[in-house]
């Protein structure tokens, strides 16, 4: 048998072999690929319920916000410091040309 007779007896199993390689590591790519999808969609849906508490916390912080400044609020806050309400404020006049020099 010269040399040649030997390859090609080996060209069959290497084919075999290669084939079944690159099917095993391409199993393994698309389960590792798929792990990687449901660690991602599981990351997502977390993501989604912290927004969805971080804006109820943000709608409650507003309501409380907003209900400081109640006139009702605002009036008994003035009166508990003693403070009354001017009923024609005057302002500091100035032309816009000195304010905008500065």
């Amino acid at each position: 048998m010269t040399s040649k007779e030997k390859k090609f007896k080996k060209l069959p199993i290497l084919i075999v072999l290669t084939s079944f390689l690159s099917l095993v590591f391409s199993v393994v790519f698309l389960i590792s690929a798929y792990a990687g999808t449901v660690d991602l969609k599981h990351g997502i849906t977390d993501l989604k319920s912290n927004l969805q508490k971080i804006e109820a916390e943000n709608i409650l912080l507003k309501e409380k916000h907003f209900s400081l400044f109640e006139e009702s609020n605002v009036n008994e806050f003035a009166l508990s410091k003693g403070l009354v309400r001017d009923e024609k404020p005057q302002y500091i006049e100035q032309s816009r040309w000195e304010l905008a020099s500065h």
